[in-house]
């Protein structure tokens, strides 16, 4: 099996928002989008500064995770990843931490990132293990408020620097 990330394409945005199952799970994904998901609404994601992502594997016709490496802003050589989801009737399968590893391989390879960085709400288990898979570390926590859901909100930062990577997630060399 063969799994590759591909630049967003605005036709594929129905499918994106089809994997949001709930407004729970919108929330988790994308606090500051209000219900219900739409296609508008993802590709208003794809707006800001960052790179949006397909993740596709050979053996299924349509994409089946979505992110985005976007700019730190102010901080030159960190990038952060958002909007993380995968197709639900793709997940509980480690495909996450497989599109996580690719997203990192791009961060750290062609974009030359020093630091990579997330934020999760630390009650999103499944998140946070695949986050650690891919050899992210918790950094520390940061108050949120969000239009979409009132009072504030406790998540998790997470982080994975260029020599961690290096020594814990990037791929040996293939032998000649």
């Amino acid at each position: 099996m063969h799994y590759e990330l591909r630049p967003f394409s605005r036709i594929r945005a129905s499918l994106v928002a089809s994997w949001v199952r709930d407004s729970d799970e919108l929330f988790w994904l994308a606090p500051q989008t209000p219900p219900p998901v739409s296609a508008e609404k993802v590709i208003g994601w794809t707006s800001r500064r960052g790179r949006p992502t397909l993740f596709w594997s050979s053996d299924w016709p349509e994409p089946i995770g979505y992110a985005e490496v976007n700019d730190f802003p102010g901080r030159p050589g960190e990038l952060w990843i958002g909007h993380f989801i995968l197709d639900p009737k793709q997940r509980g399968r480690g495909l996450g931490g497989t599109m996580l590893r690719l997203l990192l391989d791009q961060a750290f390879g062609a974009l030359r990132a020093g630091r990579v960085a997330l934020i999760v709400f630390p009650e999103n288990v499944r998140a946070v293990r695949c986050y650690e898979s891919g050899g992210m570390i918790a950094a520390g926590y940061q108050d949120k408020t969000f239009v979409s859901k009132p009072g504030v909100h406790k998540m998790v930062e997470m982080v994975i620097e260029r020599p961690r990577y290096e020594a814990v997630v990037k791929p040996a060399p293939a032998p000649p």
